[in-house]
């Protein structure tokens, strides 16, 4: 008899820690990395953040609209970025792994959550040179002699102040000054680029890592500076001005 109930009382101990056992941060990790392998097949960005804090058991965050993103569970908080060069709204996911059982729960979504630049970032940053991020070799040109000699852009960029200047804004002005310039044959004299503080090299842009630096001159990757004016008013009409004269 009291053979059956050491060895219930040992069942019973075993049955208790496994319930209770928790996953690490380094299974969940696993966790999350065979779900990538298996299911993003795009170039992506994969965050965490341990100041998730539970309440009651349960985890909850918010995106940037304030609106919740929860699980009944205390869990470990990821979130993909599925698209990190592109404006906000596009596919994105939070990948939330149960501290108990390791259940991964997935939430595809379009919005990032709020605070992102605090969230410790996994994925290292490639380091591609600025203005080289866009490749025209495979594109066949829409090069007319004359048609473009009269043809004027102006492109402009500003953000609310340092913060909000995030780095994407300048890849999509880099982008749009190459495609002028390597697709279509304009004249880099007929492109007017004002940015944030224009020529100033005080800080003005937000990196995706967190930091900041002054926006570079060069939009197209040829070491020549492209960027003239500032996003501002009188930057603005005098811009106009001038290419109202042209």
């Amino acid at each position: 008899m009291k053979a059956k109930l050491f060895f219930l009382s040992v069942i019973f101990s075993i049955l208790s820690t496994a319930l209770t056992a928790q996953v690490s941060k380094e299974q969940a990790d696993d966790i999350v990395q065979r779900y990538i392998e298996i299911e993003i097949n795009n170039y992506y960005w994969l965050y965490f953040n341990e100041n998730i804090a539970d309440n009651n058991g349960a985890t909850t965050l918010f995106n940037w609209k304030k609106e919740p993103i929860s699980d009944d569970n205390s869990c470990f908080v990821y979130f993909i970025d599925e698209h990190p060069y592109a404006n906000w709204a596009h596919p994105c996911r939070y990948l939330l792994v149960n501290k108990n059982s390791g259940q991964l729960h997935v939430i595809k979504t379009k919005t990032p959550p709020e605070k992102l630049g605090t969230w410790e970032m996994i994925t290292p940053l490639p380091n591609i040179p600025n203005g080289a991020k866009f490749d025209f070799s495979q594109i066949n040109p829409n090069l007319q002699p004359g048609n473009t000699q009269n043809s004027y852009a102006v492109i402009i960029s500003g953000g609310y102040d340092e913060y909000y200047n995030w780095e994407r804004y300048w890849n999509d002005c880099s982008a749009i000054y190459s495609t002028l310039i390597s697709v279509y044959g304009y004249s880099k004299n007929n492109i007017y680029v004002l940015m944030s503080n224009g020529t100033d090299p005080s800080i003005d842009r937000h990196l995706n890592d967190g930091s900041y630096d002054s926006s570079p001159l060069d939009l197209d990757g040829d070491g020549l500076p492209d960027i003239q004016y500032a996003a501002t008013k009188n930057d603005i009409k005098q811009c106009l001005i001038l290419w109202l004269i042209f």
